[in-house]
């Protein structure tokens, strides 16, 4: 009789994203918006980072710094597995501030103020990848 293997679900709250470039801690990123490809058209296409912000203005200040410089940016999106591993990865390079949010305030909500920084790049300098079996990075797109 054959076992059956049980496979776990990819989650999309299990992540971390690496800015390699800056001295941003990676727990400040609250929400990442992943590209969506139209195949149709030839725009750049875009991610989206959601800084959460604290009452220290060293954080802000980090943060708009190394969004706001010429420098063109690198993005790393890790999925992680139910025990902390890597599973996937999403690398956009050279990417290019497009927009910068600070959102909206509102004395009914309870909501934490983020600042939202979208950034756009060339559809060849993006890569999902895959780990294999000997955590070699294997393009999937």
């Amino acid at each position: 009789m054959a076992t059956r293997k049980i496979f776990e679900p990819k989650r999309s709250n299990r992540w971390i994203c690496e800015l390699p470039e800056s001295n941003i801690e990676s727990s400040l990123i609250q929400k990442v918006v992943l590209p969506k490809f139209d195949f149709s058209c030839l725009d750049n296409s875009i991610i989206e980072l959601s800084f959460l912000t604290q009452e220290s203005f060293d954080d802000e200040e980090k943060i708009l710094s190394w969004a706001s410089n010429d420098s063109p940016k690198t993005i790393i999106v890790k999925l992680l597995n139910k025990s902390g591993n890597v599973i996937n990865q999403f690398i956009c390079s050279d990417c290019k501030l497009k927009t910068l949010d600070f959102g909206t305030l509102d004395y009914q909500s309870s909501e934490m103020f983020m600042i939202k920084v979208s950034f756009s790049f060339i559809d060849n300098s993006f890569g999902y990848y895959g780990i294999d079996s000997e955590t070699n990075l294997k393009k999937l797109f």
